[in-house]
């Protein structure tokens, strides 16, 4: 009997221990849809930014996203593909400004 009834306390103090534990694990795993829902929140800004023709804020918060998210992918991702674009813009640009200036000498510069 007696043994019986240090079980039966053994399992009323460890589903105890259990139970004020679980909101402690129910807390923790909230943090973590909040910070995505934040990093989602911070992307739509910046397609708002990209969309409004805004490229030098849009690089400047891109950049600061990239700092307060470092290793995550889909920022990673999201500034590569950017900046990929935006050299192929310039040497497009630069190769044009090249051909109009030859265009524009070889005419006696007039």
């Amino acid at each position: 009997m007696r043994r019986l009834s240090g079980v039966t306390v053994l399992i009323v103090v460890l589903a105890l221990a259990a139970w004020l534990a679980l909101p402690a694990c129910v807390q923790a795993g909230a943090a973590a849809p909040d910070k995505e829902k934040d990093k989602v929140i911070e992307l739509l800004k910046l397609q708002l930014l990209l969309s409004r023709g805004e490229h030098g804020m849009f690089h400047d918060a891109l950049e600061k996203l990239v700092k307060k998210y470092p290793n995550d992918v889909d920022v990673k991702a999201l500034s590569d593909q950017y900046h990929e674009t935006m050299h192929k813009r310039m040497t497009v640009g630069e190769q044009a400004v090249d051909l109009l200036m030859k265009t524009y000498l070889s005419s006696g510069g007039d």
